[in-house]
Formats: C-alpha cells, structure tokens, sequence
C-alpha cells in the first residue's frame, strides 16, 4: 500500500500547541480481496476531545464501520477488479456484516453501513455502484455517501487510493424485531461506555 504520511497536533504540558506525530501512518489492516486499510484516526462521541496525546488509530477494533457516535478517517487502496474474485469477497462482506463487524445490511453485491460517509479519490479511478446507477469518480472527485446501498468497483489496471471519513449514524430502517432493537440498543451502550472508559483510562496501544 502506498506509504502515507501522517501529520497530527496536540498540546505539550504547558498547553502550548506542538506536533506530537509526523512519520508514516502504520495502522494499516488488510481486508482481503486486494483491498487494504489504513486507519489515520478514530473518534468515540459526538463531541469528542482533543485533550491528551494518545494515539487514536489504534484504539479502536478492526471493524469496517465506526463506533457507536463515532467516526472513522481511514485510507482505503482497491487493486483491480480483474485480481479479485468478487463472488468470495461479496460473501466476506454478508458474514462480517453478520458477525457483527460491520453494521449495516447486504442486498446481493451490494452493502450498506450504517454510517455517513465522505470520500475523496486520491490516486486513480473507481466506480461507485448504487441500486439505479454507477458513476465514474477520479482522482479530485468527492463523494457523499448516505446509508446507501452501494459497491465499488476497480475497473482500471492500476490500485485506487481513496481518503473516507465514516461517521456513525442513525440506522434507516430499525429492526422490525424489538427484541432485536433492544439487543442493538444494548450494544450500542456498552460500546459507548467501553469507548468512555478507554478515553479516561488515557490507554495507549502497544509499541
């Protein structure tokens, strides 16, 4: 994956503003299927804080979707679609989205997450397919994505780098099923007290 350089500010113990990293940005997860994700940072609230200098890439479980009113800001490399078996990598996604890595729905090739999405093509081309229409985004192209049913597609020679922001948000559809929607809730809750714990603890990621 291409290297990326990543640059963040936080504060010294005088409260004076200062880099706290600049190197290569190294949380890099391997989602199979030529496709590879670099996480650059991970908020846990709505709201969240900038005190403290702990690294947040790290923190946060390798799952594709954000926490729980959180966000995401990751770069994601796709290799040629003619390198891929598309057929295995659609049934990937139906059993993470089952085992609870992703939360969102599958309808055939196509996904959702349960999330806003921002994305910016950084290197390349890809297209973005929807249930009614594709489009070709390049390099400069933005996209904002809304809970929609969607895949992307290499159809290049070459890999294509993308920047995305993934925030968490409400699901269009609530279960059908209250019992469902009450395990959902719970979850959601714990995941929020999880994330509120690791906050206050001022954990750090292993070296």
């Amino acid at each position: 994956m291409q290297a990326i350089r990543r640059v963040v500010t936080g504060h010294d113990e005088q409260g004076r503003s200062k880099v706290i990293f600049d190197g290569a940005a190294d949380t890099v997860i391997d989602m199979g299927f030529g496709s590879r994700v670099n996480e650059i940072w991970t908020t846990f609230s709505g709201r969240p804080s900038n005190t403290g200098n702990e690294d947040a890439a790290p923190l946060a479980p390798a799952h594709r979707t954000p926490p729980a009113w959180g966000d995401k800001f990751r770069v994601i490399e796709f290799a040629p679609d003619e390198q891929v078996d598309m057929h295995a990598m659609d049934e990937r996604m139906s059993k993470n989205m089952q085992a609870g890595k992703m939360r969102g729905s599958v309808k055939g090739h196509l996904h959702r997450s349960e999330t806003l999405d921002y994305a910016l093509v950084l290197k390349g081309e890809v297209w973005h397919l929807t249930e009614m229409d594709e489009v070709l985004l390049k390099a400069g192209d933005v996209l904002v994505q809304r809970g929609t049913y969607h895949a992307w597609r290499n159809r290049s020679k070459a890999p294509v780098l993308l920047a995305v922001i993934l925030r968490d948000a409400e699901p269009l559809v609530p279960s059908a099923d209250p019992i469902d929607a009450a395990r959902k809730a719970k979850v959601r809750e714990a995941l929020d007290r999880w994330a509120g714990a690791v906050r206050a603890s001022g954990f750090k990621a292993a070296e």
